[in-house]
């Protein structure tokens, strides 16, 4: 599944860049700084404009973003560093709130539901990411909802179907329902200051 933009720029990019930059024997050079901070404000670009954010919100994260680009690419952090900022981000609401993200604007957004039945399906997804973080949810019932809109590739992984049929989103919701229901999520959406968020989580690995 993909898991919004946040997930996809802050625990993605910052180790897959790393890892195929060492791959082709790049990391050797003396430009290997620009290389990875360069894939990181082009990775990260990209994925932004498909997470579901707001545009306001779009434009501080990528300011965010740019900075710490711009710092590694100086010198000013090193890798150990931006480690640690990824694991202040998995503590946070960033990745539950991205798959929330990611659900309503793969799905819902371009779904034939009506305006209330997309309000109400973005709020289960809202809930379900929230009990995630909260930790009243567990992993395998968060699989359990997003199961049958996944297909199975050849080299075993899970990835999201390119669409869904209008009764496939409904078990979606239904489901996602059903689990935070159970688990006593309240009925009120998860909402976040995505920048801050970032803020807070650079700032506690620069400590």
């Amino acid at each position: 599944m993909r898991r919004g933009a946040i997930l996809k720029v802050l625990l993605i990019v910052f180790t897959v860049i790393v890892v195929i930059t060492l791959a082709l024997g790049v990391w050797a050079a003396l430009s290997w700084r620009t290389w990875l901070a360069i894939g990181l404000q082009n990775a990260s670009a990209s994925m932004v404009q498909q997470s579901g954010l707001a545009p306001q919100q779009q434009q501080a994260v990528m300011q965010r973003v740019q900075t710490l680009a711009a710092d590694f690419k100086a010198g000013k952090l090193t890798i150990e560093q931006m480690q640690r900022i990824t694991e202040e981000i998995a503590k946070g609401p960033l990745l539950p709130a991205g798959v929330a993200w990611g659900l309503q604007e793969r799905y819902v957004a371009v779904s034939l539901l009506n305006d209330q039945e997309k309000a109400e399906a973005n709020l289960h997804l809202q809930r379900l990411a929230r009990g995630v973080w909260e930790k009243k949810l567990t992993m395998e019932a968060f699989d359990y909802v997003i199961a049958e809109v996944s297909e199975k590739q050849p080299n075993g992984s899970m990835r999201p179907k390119a669409e869904l049929k209008l009764e496939e989103l409904k078990g979606l919701v239904r489901r996602a329902k059903e689990q935070a229901d159970a688990a006593g999520v309240p009925m009120e959406p998860f909402t976040m200051d995505a920048a801050a968020e970032l803020d807070r989580a650079i700032a506690a690995a620069k400590k």
